[in-house]
Parts: C-alpha cells; structure tokens; sequence
C-alpha cells in the first residue's frame, strides 16, 4: 500500500481558506455547482464573502494514478453526487483538461481567477511560494 495527499486548490481573489466537503466537490467537479457563491458553499463557509465568480476546474489531460484516486474518493464519499467509476481518466462532464504534470495544472490554476484543480500535493518549495503569491 501506498499512502500519497492530494490537494484540491482553488485561486479566488480575497477568499484565503475554504471547506468544501465530498458532496461538494463532487458537484463542483462534476459541473453542477458552477458559481463560488453557491449555496452550498455559503453553507460550509459562513462569514467568508463569496463572488458571483464562475468556478473552472482543471484535471490531468493525461492517465493519471491521482485522478484514480481522486475519483475513487469522490465515488466513495459522495455516491449520489459523483455517478462515475474511479478511472486515471478523467470521465466526468466537468473541467478542463490541462497539462501532464502538476505543474502544468498549478500554472492554470493561478492563470485564471476562479480556477480549481485537483493533483497531488504541491513539493515544499512550491507551497512556499504559493502563499507568497496570496499575499
């Protein structure tokens, strides 16, 4: 058995922390939740100002062990919201696909304001200057 993080990270202008359960996700990446305002959000995430802004999520354009393993916790912890198999394609009618590493997907997600993705965790140097870019 293997043990790997993966990290779902979003760019929203003002909005530093966020709680998005699995239910959540799973509308988020399967493109029924499609606004950061959503009420489903507002609900977890009460205080925290939430913009009308459009939510666009990015994946692995590749076969990828972290999309498995993403979509079979998602298949798992929301069955109801995510009616897809676990796959290391991504098989869902939400996001886009973007590059072939988490770097690719990291530079999308920053590129646009509203941006989500899913990957594995970022190395310690990359997180480092992930929180200097948020301040």
């Amino acid at each position: 058995m293997v043990g790997g993080p993966i990290a779902v990270g979003f760019h929203l202008h003002g909005v530093d922390r966020l709680l998005l359960d699995a239910r959540t996700l799973a509308k988020i990446f399967n493109g029924r939740i499609t606004r950061w305002n959503d009420p489903a959000i507002a609900r977890l995430n009460k205080g925290v100002t939430l913009p009308s802004t459009p939510i666009r999520t990015f994946h692995r354009a590749d076969s990828s062990g972290t999309t498995d393993n993403f979509t079979a916790y998602l298949g798992a912890t929301a069955p109801g919201d995510w009616p897809y198999p676990h796959s290391k394609e991504w098989t869902a009618k939400g996001g886009r696909g973007h590059a072939h590493d988490p770097y690719g997907l990291d530079r999308h997600r920053r590129a646009v304001p509203g941006g989500r993705q899913c990957d594995r965790r970022l190395p310690r140097d990359r997180r480092r200057q992930d929180r200097r870019d948020r301040q």
